[in-house]
This record gives C-alpha cells, sequence and structure tokens, in this order.
C-alpha cells in the first residue's frame, strides 16, 4: 500500500510539472491579424483593420503592418498593458483587455478614433 502512495504521488508530480501554464508575455508570441475595431459598440473601417498586423517574437520585439505602413521595437508587459518602443523613439501603451491562446483585445487610444481592436492569432 506504501508503494501505491508513492507512485500516486511521483505520478502527480510528474503531471503538475509537465502541464505548466504560459505567462501572458509567452502567450502573445507570434503572429496576429486584426478582425475589427469597436468604437463606442460599432464597428469602424473594416477594411483598414484587416490590414493590421503583429508578430511578437520572443526576444521581446516586434514588427507590425497596417497597410503600407511598418513598424519595429521592443516591447513587455507590465500591469496588463502592452508597453512598446520603436526603433523610430515612439513609446506607446495599450491596456490589454482579453489576452487568450488565440485572441487579443486592446483598448487603443488612437487620436482618430479611439475604441477596441480585435486580434486574432494567425495560424501557421
Amino acid at each position: 500500500m506504501k508503494y501505491f502512495y508513492i507512485i500516486t504521488l511521483l505520478c502527480f508530480l510528474f503531471q503538475a510539472s509537465c502541464s505548466q501554464e504560459k505567462t501572458p508575455m509567452q502567450m502573445m508570441y507570434g503572429k496576429w491579424q486584426g478582425t475589427k475595431w469597436l468604437n463606442n459598440g460599432r464597428e469602424t473601417n473594416i477594411d483598414l483593420v484587416k490590414s493590421i498586423g503583429f508578430e511578437f517574437i520572443a526576444d521581446s520585439t516586434y514588427k507590425t503592418h497596417m497597410g503600407m505602413q511598418s513598424e519595429e521595437g521592443t516591447f513587455n508587459l507590465r500591469n496588463n498593458c502592452f508597453n512598446a518602443h520603436s526603433v523610430y523613439g515612439v513609446d506607446k501603451k495599450c491596456p490589454i483587455l482579453k489576452l487568450t491562446k488565440d485572441t487579443m483585445v486592446w483598448m487603443m487610444d488612437s487620436v482618430h478614433q479611439p475604441g477596441n481592436l480585435y486580434l486574432v492569432r494567425v495560424k501557421e
């Protein structure tokens, strides 16, 4: 009976060590595509939103594009907020409202169009 408890304990410890959850930063790694932008509950400029793409890399760098414009730099997450520093010296902060393995929602504070940007993970 003693061996049964030891084996059960070892199996439990092995399973627990194999099922570590990813950190929010790790959940962001990969490519993401814009799907919608809600401003006061209404979708805005769908064509522009679908041209928005991000790639977050494990070395804390990012690449983004919106139409013909592109940008890259470094990023981190602090207090549920995406903080980016572009190679052009521009700092940006966007609160993250939702982050799952395939969906991300940011609160954007754009001068021209504030709202919530919805992104989905690009399947590769």
